[in-house]
């Protein structure tokens, strides 16, 4: 498959990928396919957003006779569009996406209407991309995990979300719903970390395998009591119900593959995955993920 010419740069999928000897940075890329979606939808002319959905905003499934005429509003490769850019090169924007993607099969007006909120943002930052390298980052993989509480008002369930980095960059994420009710914030955030953990384990292995020399991955976390249940075997009555295939994480941890440490609220990455957040907090986390303006 051979790439294309945009502008004095070469597009492979999509991406723009660069290597900055100087500055010792590696970045990449969607800025073409960025400016396509946004002639696509014929928003060159539309107002540019600070961010992807507004905080609070609450998406409810649709009601009888609201559903979208899908001839007229193409919801659904809208949001297909917007899941290949959020994968290849844009976390920034996942949890936003996340939420559209549950409403696939019956989008309402509403919906339409977040998913433009979306396409609005990229018009604003259609430059930005992830960056790799450069001063000041640490160089080892790192992990931050996250969760909402109860945050989908239908069905109760929490999104849980996880972001990886490495030299600065990411190099995973998630932002989904989780697949069963969880009763407390401990359960929602001790669930989430073994789904980071899930996914830790899989980059230590494609590292190892890239010829990585590799430490005890670090994830972060800031439920101090989800912590301290993959520290201490012990189960409580706040604890024996969950269920077994979350307890992998205890066995990561006890054998030094992973670390599990505690982070501050407001240093907290993946909280950009699992709520949408103010401008202030928004663009902080944006900036920690390694996606700027390149």
């Amino acid at each position: 498959m051979n790439a294309v010419t945009w502008g004095k740069r070469r597009c492979f999928l999509g991406l723009v990928i660069k290597l900055d000897r100087e500055t010792h940075t590696l970045t990449v890329s969607q800025e073409h396919m960025i400016h396509e979606l946004i002639e696509r939808y014929g928003m060159v002319n539309a107002d540019p957003r600070s961010i992807p959905m507004s905080p609070g905003t609450i998406l409810m499934r649709a009601a009888d006779g609201e559903v979208l005429d899908c001839s007229r509003y193409p919801y659904i490769e809208l949001v297909g569009s917007l899941m290949y850019i959020t994968n290849c090169t844009r976390p920034d924007i996942a949890q936003a996406v996340g939420v559209l993607t549950r409403h696939m099969s019956a989008p309402t007006e509403q919906h339409w209407r977040a998913a433009k909120a979306v396409v609005h943002f990229l018009l604003a930052t259609p430059q930005c991309g992830i960056v790799f390298g450069g001063e000041r980052v640490e160089e080892g993989l790192i992990g931050y995990t996250d969760s909402d509480n109860a945050g989908c008002i239908e069905s109760r369930k929490s999104t849980g979300g996880y972001v990886f980095t490495l030299h600065g960059g990411s190099v995973s994420w998630s932002s989904r719903l989780q697949r069963t009710v969880t009763s407390s914030t401990m359960e929602a955030e001790y669930v989430a970390a073994s789904e980071a953990t899930k996914e830790a384990l899989w980059l230590r292995l494609l590292l190892s395998e890239l010829g990585y020399s590799l430490r005890p991955t670090t994830i972060n976390c800031d439920s101090q009591s989800a912590i301290k249940i993959t520290k201490n075997p012990v189960i409580s009555g706040k604890s024996k119900h969950i269920a077994v295939r979350y307890h992998m994480v205890r066995e990561q941890v006890a054998c030094g593959a992973v670390v599990m440490e505690d982070c501050r609220s407001d240093d907290m990455v993946a909280d950009i995955l699992t709520k949408p957040l103010p401008l202030e907090k928004f663009a902080k986390h944006q900036k920690s993920m390694g996606v700027c303006k390149i």
